[in-house]
Parts: structure tokens; C-alpha cells; sequence
């Protein structure tokens, strides 16, 4: 019996898939749980396996196209099987031109329809083609006059873009209108993660009550237990620590604190709240394509060390494309530091569907109150965003008070 390949859901958030290189042709013998495809999502480049075993008998969506989740982008059959009928594949769209009808005659009948209505013709187009012909408003008509260059005649994403290109060349400047001084660089599609960000956080703005506080950490022991770490001959039992990230040590943190404070670790059920048992913080990693959010699971359960030792492997697979879907999905709490760009205090938006995100800043030497008197400390702003409507303002607050009392203590943060 023949099975479908469908385009799998990687997460809560993900809506699409983009098809990057199919590794069998059509005719390929495969086996069950061998590659068959490279897939892009807004996240991850990732590979899925043949559902069964036969031969690749039907590619329904080519390279390039972007699929909607839960799609059928192939069919695995066995030799001679007949999979067509069952299988039509859904890569055309027909374009019905609109039909002229006269006006009823005085007895109710209907004039017959007009001789000029031209023959119903269809185009061939691919998935990414269609959405950017959407996105540049382009109707049934203009889309008749593109000439496609994919496969037998296919119009491409690049055939809509240079078609679009061409108009704009071609158009004279409206009337009052100047023409413009400077070059265009380029365009950014709004496609892949970029188009995840956008309507990520635009949904999250809209949706969730956002609040943020945002307090003060005295960091100076937690800078001077790095330096001693790092030196020789000082806490030698600990000289695997020597170099941690604060982002590390801020995320242990926040494990910590989580226990303390289990509530914060909450998402929107329905019309319930569900608190998770889980501790599993994403940490915000600024890549070539945007920003990329891979998962340290069961951070409450792990020791400094290995929260920075994962977190320096997460960082390294997620600027080289290879971060797989499991370690960016299942997140609970996310953590975004600015510090390093110079960023004293912002506001970060929450990853939905998680309740609360925290903002880090940057460390810097600034006059304190310190011991009754005035001194030169290193100080650092955090900042939470929470969901209003699923936490109150004093609960965040006592979240992010212990938070700050451990980051103040930080020789608790080594047990």
C-alpha cells in the first residue's frame, strides 16, 4: 500500500517547511528510516527519513517549494503499484476568468454569455512562487503573462521577482512625484526565519499582556569568582570552570529560581494554565539568518559546568546550521543577552507560548552604595517581560528578586 511523505511538524510555532534538496529521484529504491529529503524550516536544516520501504514513486513538491505542514510531498510505493489517482499532485493553480452576463430579459431568461470569455488556462506554479506573487499583489492576470523557466514551464519564485523587477523599471514616476536619489541596495525577502520573527513577534505584541521589570545585580563577586577560577593556583578543584560564560552562570540561575518560584514556568492551555514540571531554558543566538533560540533541556538538574558546556555546543551548531529540531523546541523560559553588543537595559518580548523571558545587559563598572559606603562595583540590569495574564506583577517580581540574590551569591550557583 502506497504511504505518504508529508511535511512534519517540528515544534508549535511552525506553520511550513521549505523543500531544500531531495536526496532520491523518482524510481529510487528506499528503505525505511534512510534520508530522503533536506528540509529548511524557520528554525533548522534537517533531514527526513522514508516512512517506509519501496521506491520513491512520486515527487509531489520540488526544490524550493514551500509546503504547508501536514502536506503530502511524496508517495513510497511498491514496484508496479498505481498511485495515480490517488495522488494528484497539488502544484497547479487554475485561473477561472470572470464570465460577462447580460442583464435578464423581460420573460426572466438569461441572454446567452458573451463570445469574447476567453478559455479557462492554467498556471503552473510553485508554492514560493504563489507567495511571493502574494506578497507583491500580483493578480490572476499578471501571473497568466509571466513566462516560467522552472520544469515544463513551472513559474519560480525568481521568474515572479524579475517580472516584478521589470514593472518597476518600466513605470514612469507618478505625476508630482520625484524620482528617487539614491540606489537600492537590495531586497530582503520576508521568507525562512526572518518571516518566523516577524509574525512571532508580532503575535506575541498582540497576544500576551506584556510587563516588564527590570532590577539591578551587583555582579562584582560573580566577576571576581571568574577571575579566580581562571588563575592558577586558585580553587584548583574548580579549574574546569575557569572559563564560564555569565550567560551560563545567569541561566543557572534561573533554573534555580524556577524551582523556587514554579509558577513562572507556566504556558496558555486553552482556558487553563499549565505549570511545567520541566526547567528547559532557551537561550536567544544571534545568526547570519536572524535570531535562532536552541533549548537546554533539564537545566535545574545540571551543574554549571555542563549548562556551559551545552550552551557553547548549542551557540557553535546554531551559527553552522546544524542545530537539530528536538534542541530548539520544548522551551519554557528564554534568556536574550545584549550585554556583549553594549546594551545596558531593554525590553525583550516574550517567546510564546512560554510565560516570561529575561533580558540581559551588559556589565560595567558604575559608584554604588556597597557596605554603607560608596564603591566601584560591577553592575548589570536584568530585565523580565512576563504575560500579565498569567502572572501577577509580585509573583514576577519575587521571581526575579531571587534571581538577583543568587547571581549576588554566586559560589551557591557551584554546589
Amino acid at each position: 500500500m502506497a504511504t505518504k511523505v508529508i511535511m512534519p511538524k517540528l515544534g508549535l510555532t511552525m506553520t511550513e517547511g521549505t523543500i531544500v534538496t531531495w536526496l532520491k529521484h523518482e524510481g529510487d529504491p528506499v528503505e525505511e528510516g534512510e534520508p530522503l529529503v533536506e528540509i529548511m524550516t524557520d528554525k533548522v536544516t534537517m533531514h527526513i527519513e522514508s516512512p517506509a520501504q519501496g521506491i520513491l514513486a512520486k515527487i509531489l513538491r520540488q526544490e524550493g517549494d514551500v509546503v504547508p505542514i501536514t502536506e503530502a510531498i511524496a508517495v513510497i510505493a511498491q514496484p508496479g503499484e498505481d498511485i495515480s489517482d490517488a495522488f494528484a499532485p497539488p502544484d497547479s493553480l487554475r485561473v477561472e476568468p470572470e464570465r460577462e452576463t447580460a442583464p435578464p430579459t423581460a420573460q426572466g431568461a438569461q441572454a446567452p454569455e458573451s463570445g469574447a470569455m476567453r478559455d479557462a488556462r492554467v498556471v503552473r506554479i510553485s508554492p514560493a512562487a504563489r507567495l511571493a506573487a502574494k506578497e507583491h499583489g500580483l493578480g490572476d492576470a499578471e501571473l497568466l503573462s509571466i513566462k516560467g523557466t522552472g520544469p515544463d514551464g513551472r513559474i519560480v519564485r525568481h521568474d515572479v521577482e524579475e517580472y516584478v523587477r521589470k514593472q518597476k523599471k518600466s513605470a514612469p514616476p507618478e505625476s508630482g512625484q520625484k524620482e528617487a536619489t539614491g540606489a537600492l541596495v537590495r531586497v530582503r525577502p520576508l521568507s525562512g526565519m526572518r518571516k518566523s520573527i516577524f509574525e512571532h513577534m508580532a503575535e506575541s505584541k498582540h497576544t500576551a499582556a506584556h510587563v516588564t521589570l527590570s532590577t539591578e545585580v551587583d555582579m562584582t563577586d560573580a566577576v571576581r569568582l571568574r577571575e579566580q577560577l581562571a588563575s592558577d593556583g586558585t580553587l584548583s578543584g574548580l579549574r574546569s570552570l575557569s572559563s564560564f560564560s555569565y550567560t551560563s552562570l545567569i541561566v543557572k540561575a534561573v533554573a534555580s529560581a524556577i524551582r523556587v518560584h514554579p509558577d513562572i514556568n507556566c504556558r496558555l492551555a486553552g482556558d487553563g494554565i499549565e505549570v511545567i514540571a520541566d526547567v528547559n531554558i532557551g537561550v536567544a543566538v544571534d545568526v547570519e539568518e536572524g535570531l535562532i533560540v536552541p533549548v537546554i533541556k533539564h537545566a535545574d538538574r545540571m551543574t554549571l559546568l555542563e549548562i556551559d558546556c551545552k550552551l557553547k555546543d548549542l551557540a557553535a551548531k546554531a551559527r553552522a546550521g546544524n542545530l537539530t529540531a528536538d534542541e530548539v523546541t520544548g522551551g519554557t523560559f528564554t534568556v536574550t543577552n545584549l550585554g556583549m553588543y553594549g546594551v545596558e537595559v531593554f525590553t525583550p518580548i516574550i517567546n510564546l507560548p512560554e510565560c516570561a523571558i529575561l533580558g540581559i545587559g551588559r556589565i560595567t563598572q558604575k559608584p554604588a552604595v556597597w557596605q554603607g559606603g560608596i564603591a566601584v562595583r560591577s553592575m548589570m540590569h536584568l530585565s523580565l517581560s512576563f504575560d500579565h495574564r498569567l502572572v501577577d506583577g509580585a509573583p514576577a517580581a519575587r521571581f526575579l528578586g531571587t534571581v538577583k540574590e543568587l547571581l549576588e551569591r554566586p559560589c551557591r550557583l557551584l554546589l
